[in-house]
């Protein structure tokens, strides 16, 4: 839907037009509502406001890493995704001896165990209520500029 409207605006010379400068061009053609306003601070501060918060989470998320190599000893190790679910630690079976108790198996394969901390499990959580916030409002914001479009030209 984003795609066609923004072709549509493109095509316009009304003083909807003017409106272009404020949109992101990648983002309206790849439907990334989140990313539609050059300026998201002054266009939509909760959107902007939400992906500071996913940004911090991820953030705390490399932090905890740092305690996580120490404890098993690894100070190469990375967090793994495997299909949907990220942040997983990867410890070889001959390594499980090193995991704390209350960290979560979330599955293992013949060599490898993977693993959720507390901490991860928390932020997780965490991430996935910003996220649905920022869908949302990132929805309002979209929703918010149609209808300033059609305030301002009441025929489109």
């Amino acid at each position: 839907m984003l795609e066609s409207i923004w072709k549509a605006l493109q095509a316009t010379d009304t003083p909807i037009r003017s409106l272009l400068a404020e949109l992101n061009t990648a983002a309206c053609e790849e439907n990334r509502v989140p990313d539609i306003f050059v300026d998201q601070q002054r266009r939509c501060p909760l959107v902007h406001h939400r992906k500071l918060q996913i940004d911090e989470c991820n953030k705390e998320l490399q932090q905890h890493l740092v305690e996580v190599r120490g404890i098993l000893r690894k100070p190469l190790l990375e967090y793994k995704s495997v299909s949907d679910t990220h942040y997983l630690i990867e410890v070889d079976h001959r390594d499980e001896k090193l995991v704390p108790a209350n960290w979560v198996r979330i599955n293992s394969t013949k060599q490898f165990g993977r693993y959720h901390t507390p901490f991860v499990r928390d932020k997780l959580d965490e991430l996935a209520r910003h996220q649905e916030n920022l869908k949302a409002e990132a929805g309002a914001a979209f929703r918010g500029f149609l209808e300033y479009i059609d305030f301002i030209n009441p025929e489109y």
